[in-house]
């Protein structure tokens, strides 16, 4: 971990961390490669803000300020969590406009003390764009658990990331 903790003037830990493949979004220090052990040791106790799948890679937040996630996180205030996904095949326009569209997938809603509840619903809308090669980035507005990863549609295709 490439970082300098300098003491936080405003009295909260905010920090940038590029999470690698293979670190839980968790601070349950019983999961083995969770995100705490991976920063190592810190001033004062932290968590992240929002979170990725453990098989994606990409930019988290992690702070000692219980205000942000609420400000950021809570489905009123709206805010764009945007992901490129690499693929192992060719994207047809006609999947990216019904991705786009919003597809129908299976989520597990967490709840206190680790009971989670079965959800099949459809996605929001969406915003969909082709990039280079096998990759497109998808731009979402809600926040379902392993959305970017399950929103491949009928004949899907294997991530290799999303992040």
């Amino acid at each position: 971990v490439d970082r300098e903790v300098r003491p936080p003037s405003c009295g909260h830990v905010y920090i940038k961390y590029w999470k690698p493949r293979g670190i839980t979004c968790t601070t349950d220090r019983r999961i083995r490669g969770n995100v705490i052990d991976a920063l190592g040791e810190l001033p004062t106790r932290v968590f992240p803000v929002g979170r990725l799948d453990k098989d994606s890679e990409g930019l988290l937040l992690l702070t000692s300020d219980g205000r942000l996630p609420n400000a950021v996180l809570r489905a009123a205030t709206k805010h764009e969590k945007r992901y490129v996904v690499t693929v192992d095949g060719r994207i047809g326009d006609e999947h990216l406009r019904r991705l786009a569209r919003g597809v129908t997938i299976t989520t597990i809603a967490q709840r206190d003390k680790g009971a989670g509840k079965t959800l099949t619903a459809p996605t929001r809308p969406c915003e969909v764009a082709r990039l280079e090669g096998a990759k497109f980035e998808i731009t979402l507005r809600e926040g379902r658990n392993r959305q970017a990863r399950l929103a491949q549609g009928p004949g899907g295709w294997a991530l290799y990331g999303a992040g």
